[in-house]
């Protein structure tokens, strides 16, 4: 039996999310220590985040980065710091490793990433992590909403959803392996 890619065991849960919210879902992974857009479903909104396919972001200014960035091991974390750095990109970003650590160990904790205009002022990026079978880290899922959308209500709900969602995505992976086996 063939395995589905990622991409094809996430594409209904993004679709699902963005019909539910009328938000821009999008699946992100790691390449060269930068977060790629790998996949997304455009919402409706009139006014929306959106992303392209490919297009590149540094890890520690994005939810999505974050998520990623949060679940890797201590070396490669350094190693990505180190290579990339902490740039400014708004008034948000944040630029020093004590607050980066810091909000990586909050994201660990609470199985999602969250920021506010931190790559893209006026912007709320909530992600939460995808793990392969082996349980290492994969790629994240999430949603960027125009900060008049980031309600505590509304967000509370985005983050349900897309932490329900990278869950039920690492164990369709999980399941795609066991019966490969």
């Amino acid at each position: 039996m063939s395995r589905k890619p990622l991409r094809d065991v996430a594409f209904p849960y993004m679709e699902r999310i963005s019909r539910e919210t009328g938000e821009t879902v999008i699946l992100c992974g790691l390449r060269e220590h930068v977060g790629v857009c790998l996949e997304k479903v455009e919402g409706h909104h009139a006014l929306r985040v959106s992303f392209e396919l490919g297009e590149s972001y540094p890890l520690h200014a994005a939810a999505t980065g974050k998520a990623i960035l949060a679940h890797l091991d201590p070396d490669e974390q350094k190693a990505v710091l180190d290579d990339i750095g902490l740039p400014r990109f708004t008034d948000s970003t944040i630029t020093t490793v004590s607050a980066l650590r810091r909000d990586l160990a909050k994201a660990r904790k609470n199985r999602h990433s969250e920021s506010e205009g931190e790559a893209i002022a006026g912007t709320y990026g909530i992600a939460a992590p995808i793990f392969s079978p082996s349980g290492r880290i994969l790629a994240s899922i999430g949603v960027s909403v125009p900060k008049q959308r980031a309600e505590p209500e509304n967000c509370r709900r985005l983050v349900e959803l897309i932490a329900d969602a990278a869950e039920e995505i690492t164990k369709g992976l999980d399941a795609q392996q066991a019966q490969s086996k």
